[in-house]
């Protein structure tokens, strides 16, 4: 299964023991077959990896990456309000 993570390094990872601990972490995201979603709070953006889109029945044109999107999809059970 090819899952492909499109994390860059910061720009500030510059010395190798960085740029080894983002490699460590991008083959532990890759090997653990999760799906990995992330919303940033300071600009209001999401970002969903593939596997989570399969993981839950959508395709990448399928899914329009939005906070808004996610919190239609939540159970209300998990949400706080």
């Amino acid at each position: 299964m090819d899952n492909e993570i499109s994390l860059l390094p910061n720009k500030d990872c510059i010395n190798n023991e960085d740029a080894l601990e983002f490699r460590r972490l991008k083959f532990a995201i890759s090997s653990s077959e999760d799906g990995i979603w992330e919303y940033n709070i300071q600009n209001n953006t999401t970002y969903v990896s593939k596997r989570w889109l399969e993981i839950i029945g959508y395709t990448e044109n399928e899914y329009h990456s939005s906070i808004e999107t996610w919190k239609a999809m939540l159970h209300p059970d998990d949400a706080e309000y």
